[in-house]
């Protein structure tokens, strides 16, 4: 069920393969706890229209949202949070280095009761 939504600002510095970014962030998830790749989605967005702050030019933004099913511990949500995090960091290192980049992970906990496959 974990969804994984990756948006980011067109400005970042980097081009990169998407479908490579989302296998290593599936994957991560994955090898971090108990989360089944084979039921893993995963999606990238950019952004053209976009405002960080005061709109300066090397404002920049990474934003991961992870939506899991309700149970896991903190320890296991921690667990992907910072997996997750880590290949954000390599991926978009030079942005992280040359820019005022905001780079962030939200997780969100959903009711079994309200998820319908």
């Amino acid at each position: 069920m974990p969804h994984i939504t990756l948006e980011y600002s067109s400005n970042v510095r980097e081009k990169f393969d998407s479908r490579s970014v989302l296998n290593r962030l599936i994957t991560a998830l994955s090898e971090s706890g108990p989360y089944a790749m084979e039921d893993t989605k995963a999606r990238i967005t950019s952004y053209d229209r976009f405002q960080v702050a005061e709109g300066d030019a090397d404002r920049a933004f990474v934003h991961l949202t992870l939506r899991i099913l309700e149970g896991r511990t903190q320890e296991m949500i921690e667990s992907a949070a910072t997996a997750l995090r880590s290949v954000l960091e390599e991926v978009f290192k030079a942005s992280k280095e040359s820019m005022r980049l905001s780079l962030t992970i939200e997780v969100i906990e959903m009711p079994k009761r309200l998820y319908f496959k």
